[in-house]
């Protein structure tokens, strides 16, 4: 099978000073496999390896019209609380199974994959029984929590406003399609995404940038041209890996994550317009 190089345009380096033994940054090449249909929901998805890493850039401003931006949602804590459901599904069985919770200990990871096996082999402990089963029972009691949760304040007006500008938005998640799709339908939000790009279109999953190159190929997009909203270290460390600008908007339960990495730290999504997102210098701060 043919490896096909795609350059993807850099941004442009900080000024560090000199480095006598480097005359430029090296270029950023990601090997595009034959693409496979039915990854991601746009025609076309693929599967990236990184090949250089990503130093620490600023940005030059994004040009063009609003048509030619993107905006990238992550999905679990940014358009939907589906993360207070996933504390709460935990917290229910290690109550049923009279075994301590380590509440903080579970925060921390938040944005990682949860209901696996191993993961929760490793949490509960003996008193799992079979593990597979053990997910069975927690993913069951997540989904009844999360059956009628509202999308997070800000979220509809501010795709409202990508309509109207023409500013294509998208997806990319690290959870399950079943589960992101499902929801978006539900809220009446999935005609808002050009495409919607979830862990089971890639081969890696978030803090790997997977996810992120996946949403970029399938929209046609660059990274300059784009920002990820983003509510865990985690999904900023992919966001970032990526190459995109990032707006970390943590909730109750992830506004203990490190997100420094981020370019600008939001209260809520309440009252952002894309003004605000694609004014974003590097490292910006926190409003």
């Amino acid at each position: 099978m043919a490896h096909h190089p795609m350059t993807v345009p850099q941004p442009v380096p900080c000024d560090t000073g000199p480095h006598p033994a480097e005359s430029h940054q090296p270029d950023i090449h990601f090997v595009l496999p034959t693409l496979r249909p039915g990854l991601g929901e746009m025609s076309r998805s693929a599967r990236y390896q990184t090949h250089a890493q990503i130093g620490i850039f600023t940005y030059p401003e994004i040009g063009g019209t609003m048509a030619d931006r993107i905006l990238v949602f992550d999905f679990d804590g940014v358009i939907v609380d589906t993360e207070s459901a996933v504390v709460a599904g935990w917290r229910a069985e290690c109550a049923d199974l009279d075994i301590h919770f380590d509440e903080k200990a579970f925060l921390a990871t938040l944005g990682q994959q949860s209901l696996r096996p191993e993961r929760v082999a490793q949490i509960l402990g003996e008193a799992a029984g079979d593990p597979p089963a053990a997910v069975l029972r927690i993913r069951s009691r997540v989904r009844a929590l999360a059956l009628e949760l509202p999308a997070l304040p800000g979220v509809r007006e501010l795709l409202a406003e990508a309509r109207d500008a023409g500013v294509r938005t998208a997806v990319a998640s690290g959870a399950a399609r079943e589960w992101v799709t499902g929801h978006l339908e539900r809220l009446g939000l999935r005609p808002a995404f050009a495409g919607v790009f979830c862990r089971d279109d890639v081969a890696a999953a978030k803090p790997a940038p997977d996810v992120y190159l996946a949403a970029l190929a399938g929209l046609g997009a660059t990274a300059e041209a784009a920002v990820a909203i983003e509510d865990t270290a985690t999904g900023v460390t992919a966001a970032k890996a990526a190459g995109l600008r990032c707006v970390a908007v943590p909730g109750p339960l992830t506004a203990g994550h490190d997100l420094a990495a981020a370019d600008l730290v939001l209260p809520s999504l309440t009252g952002i317009g894309l003004d605000d997102l694609f004014s974003l210098q590097a490292r910006a701060g926190t409003v």
